[in-house]
């Protein structure tokens, strides 16, 4: 089996590739600045202080979720490429790794997927009053 000859469309896609790690990190970056901004807000709690000066974790932590999914959401499409470029190929081996990556970058997208929607479901859902009755 002979290799192709790298072109400006692979160059193009690792530069791609580059600027979704980055979101990555970046994604990080504002998952950590949410916690340090719920670490604040359960620090003014326990110290029976007003909360009402501490920034609301909520707005860092969508735009994380939000963007690990974008770039989340690219990686899946880059192995799914991979996917059927093994398939087309003769490489038992490669159609393997190929499909393990695929499922892979599924799995995680799926994981991403579902924190994100449980974050925003946990901010939309009220707290039932006292007196309201709880299903049996």
């Amino acid at each position: 089996m002979a290799e192709e000859t790298p072109g400006p469309a692979d160059l193009e896609l690792v530069n791609c590739s580059v600027t979704f790690l980055l979101l990555i990190i970046l994604a990080v970056l504002l998952s950590l600045a949410g916690l340090l901004r719920q670490r604040q807000l359960l620090r003014a709690i326990l110290a029976g202080e007003a909360t009402d000066r501490c920034p609301d974790p909520y707005p860092l932590q969508r735009a994380a979720g939000a963007i690990s999914v974008g770039a989340l959401g690219f990686f899946f499409t880059l192995a799914l490429r991979g996917w059927n470029t093994a398939r087309a190929g003769d490489s038992p081996w490669a159609l393997h790794l190929s499909h393990v990556n695929l499922w892979a970058s599924l799995l995680v997208l799926a994981a991403a997927i579902l924190r994100l929607w449980a974050l925003d479901a946990a901010r939309n859902t009220e707290e039932p009053s006292e007196e309201a009755e709880l299903p049996a």
